[in-house]
């Protein structure tokens, strides 16, 4: 009767995928972004914003970070197709790009980027690629966007109910 029960036990992990409809709650500033984007990114159905952030951390980006930062969207524009990337907005685009993407302190830079996604190209893969594109030389970097954060939302939560699973088969052994 244990290994009955431990063995038509479902798979959580797949269930919380298909049937969980986890999601970051829509007080987020991340779902926000995300609600906004659907109003004035209409042309860029089927993408995921992405945002690769350079940052120096309290202090402002110096001449020589800005120089390897500049050639690292150079190389990201490069490869544009490659990645899928269907538009990039830097800080160099325009004097209200920079006003957006570079902070007050000059601490932090961003560049926005709008990735097809698909199920052969899934948020994971995307970051993955877009994290090993925009490693940048003496600079910390990091990606990020609604998406991406849903993704981990969703990763943690399904971790946690691996854990649970494996409690809830241990208990109902040493019960039964």
């Amino acid at each position: 009767q244990r290994i009955s029960s431990i063995v038509t036990i479902p798979n959580m992990s797949q269930l919380v995928a298909d049937k969980g409809q986890i999601t970051v709650p829509s007080s987020y500033q991340s779902t926000r972004a995300t609600n906004m984007q659907k109003q004035w990114g209409r042309s860029q159905r089927g993408t995921t914003a992405v945002v690769v952030v350079f940052n120096n951390g309290d202090s402002a980006l110096t001449n020589a970070q800005n120089t390897q930062i500049v050639k690292t969207i150079q190389r990201i524009k490069n490869h544009e197709d490659q990645y899928q990337i269907r538009s990039l907005t830097a800080a160099s685009d325009s004097s209200t790009a920079a006003s957006q993407l570079i902070s007050k302190d000059k601490s932090p830079q961003l560049l926005q980027l709008n990735v097809h996604k698909s199920s052969s190209h899934s948020i994971t893969s995307i970051r993955s690629q877009i994290t090993k594109l925009a490693k940048t030389s003496g600079v910390k970097t990091y990606v990020t966007g609604a998406d991406v954060l849903n993704q981990d939302f969703s990763d943690a939560t399904q971790a946690g109910v691996q854990k649970t699973e494996i409690i809830a088969a241990i208990f109902i052994f040493l019960v039964l």
